[in-house]
């Protein structure tokens, strides 16, 4: 299997079904699978995919474990060369997949990847940001960062129209090779939700990957 996609959710039942409607809509040229992991969603997120997309591989928590254990879940449950962890509020665009794709093999020293964001207007969201370090925690805590050329933490200032490294990669697409996730660990689950792809990235580069 060349890519398994993973989708965590907690009580996203809609946004959940417009995220696997787009990605079948406008699948990767590669042979793929979809994950779900539910974390104990109140709603009727499982009943949704188990009707509506019976052809997801759906995984069942019974309480809300976190999104790093979820990701890992699926991670390891599946055995794709590379892993596409994907937000349940996000809705792929034609051809974004197997961009992504084409450039992690094109560029074999890379070791994830991400995506440019967009709002649902077409304005662009935040996708990357610098490794965070006290000086630049204590610049932004005192709104002090714009005055620096590229220190603002969510990198707004960048040309989002050509590809570039990144420190830190948002979780919303994010884009691995398995040999590095089996090489650096997978998501520290310590993290109950948040800065876990920080920690990540931070592994990855400490590894040598870009």
């Amino acid at each position: 299997m060349k890519l398994a996609i993973i989708v965590v959710s907690w009580n996203t039942s809609e946004l959940l079904a417009a995220c696997l409607k787009s990605v079948y809509a406008y699948p990767p040229q590669c042979d793929f699978e979809m994950w779900v992991v539910d974390n104990a969603s109140k709603d009727d997120s499982v009943a949704m995919v188990q009707q509506h997309f019976p052809q997801v591989r759906l995984i069942v928590n019974e309480a809300n474990v976190g999104f790093a254990q979820a990701n890992n879940q699926a991670i390891c449950d599946s055995d794709s060369e590379y892993v596409l962890l994907l937000n349940p509020d996000t809705e792929v665009k034609p051809g974004a997949i197997q961009h992504l794709i084409d450039f992690i093999e094109a560029h074999p020293k890379v070791g994830a990847t991400g995506s440019r964001l967009l709002n649902p207007d077409g304005s662009l969201q935040i996708s990357c940001h610098p490794m965070p370090t006290l000086a630049r925690e204590f610049w932004r805590m005192f709104y002090m960062d714009d005055f620096f050329p590229y220190g603002r933490y969510p990198m707004r200032r960048w040309d989002m129209e050509t590809p570039r490294d990144v420190d830190v990669i948002q979780g919303a697409s994010f884009l691995l090779r398995r040999t590095v996730l089996n090489t650096v660990g997978f998501l520290d689950d310590t993290y109950f939700m948040y800065s876990e792809e920080v920690d990540l990235c931070f592994r990855l580069q400490k590894a040598g990957w870009r």
